[in-house]
Parts: structure tokens; sequence; C-alpha cells
């Protein structure tokens, strides 16, 4: 990165009023960091470099990889039905719902959380608080009791009930918590210990 670059990225920075950590390095070698902004707006806690950052749908990627993992190990296939692993959901939506489907955002399952209805959803008010979300199962008394949107891979709807669901999966399979899943069996291997599933209290 040149150093009019780099200037640039700066004074964007300063400029936007961010909030966050900026951190660039070539060759281990560290060009560019710059920590500002507040981590709690309620708490009047400021950013540092030991701040975990909610990312929300950032963790779909760690959700599928995951299933990828019980692929690999012959658990499930990208046909299997997921009805069959996921008993909560049996009689709610079309048993033909298959994991390709759910990964694929093409389920055609209504969804807890439409953020085409909600284009503002940092002031949605969800009916069961976002601090007693803790685990998969806590979600399911906000799935809605409503007909498919569509039929299974008929086409591409966001749904972020479906990963949900896929995550109600891994519980199932591995006899495990999906935290821990995630946490200990995926990211902890690769070194990564200051990123994956936390509980937001």
């Amino acid at each position: 990165m040149s150093k009019d670059h780099l200037n640039t990225l700066r004074a964007l920075i300063e400029s936007k009023q961010f909030q966050g950590i900026v951190h660039l390095e070539t060759d281990h070698k560290t060009i560019c960091h710059h920590v500002q902004g507040l981590a709690s707006v309620d708490l009047e806690v400021s950013v540092n470099d030991e701040t975990a950052f909610g990312v929300a749908s950032g963790t779909k990627f760690l959700t599928a990889l995951a299933i990828g993992q019980l692929i690999d190990k012959g658990l499930l296939s990208l046909e299997t039905e997921i009805s069959k692993i996921v008993p909560q959901i049996q009689g709610l939506y079309d048993p033909a719902i298959t994991i390709r489907h759910l990964l694929s955002h093409t389920s055609g399952m209504p969804d807890y959380f439409d953020e085409d209805a909600h284009p503002d959803f940092d002031h949605v008010i969800l009916p069961v608080p976002n601090d007693d979300l803790l685990t998969p199962s806590d979600f399911i008394p906000m799935f809605p009791k409503e007909p498919m949107r569509h039929l299974p891979g008929e086409r591409f709807i966001y749904n972020n009930q479906g990963f949900v669901v896929l995550a109600l999966a891994i519980e199932a399979l591995t006899k495990k918590a999906y935290a821990d899943v995630i946490n200990h069996d995926l990211l902890k291997p690769l070194g990564i210990t200051k990123s994956g599933i936390f509980n937001l209290r």
C-alpha cells in the first residue's frame, strides 16, 4: 500500500466517526494500526486491541464449515432431509427441505427475522430479547408457524432461520453444544482462539 493510499485510509477513518480496529501488515511488519471508538455505547467502554466484535451473520460461514465437516465424516449429505435430524421442525415446514436448501437460502421456509420486511433492523424488537438467545434451541419459540414462502429449491430468499436449523442439526449429530463445536472443534485446531461463538451477556 502506497503512502498516499495509507494517508487516504487514515483520513477516511477519522472523518467517518469510525468505531473499531484497522490493522494492516505486510511481511509481518505493521504498516497501519488504528483503534478508535466505543466497544459499548451504553457502558462507555472504549475499543481496545482485545475487543471482540459481534459480526452477526458473519458467523454463517462457520456454521457452513461445521456442516461440511459432518458431511466429510459421512454423518449427513447435502441431500439429507433436515426434518429427519431436527425433530423440532417436523410438521412445521415442508419435509423435503434438505441441507443443500438451507445452505443456499433456497429452503422456502419462513424466517423468524425477515430482513426484507425490516430494513431498519437495528431497531427491531424480537419476541425473545437478544441477550436471552444463548443456544440454537432458544430461537425455536420464534419460528413462525406460517406457510412456506415457496417450494424447496424453487428460488433464493435470504433466510436467517435456516442457519439456526443447521446449528440445531450440528448439535443433534455431534451431541455437543453448537458453540463448543465451532470454538473447540473447528477454530481451536487452526489456532483461532479469540474469534468464535460467544455469550453476549
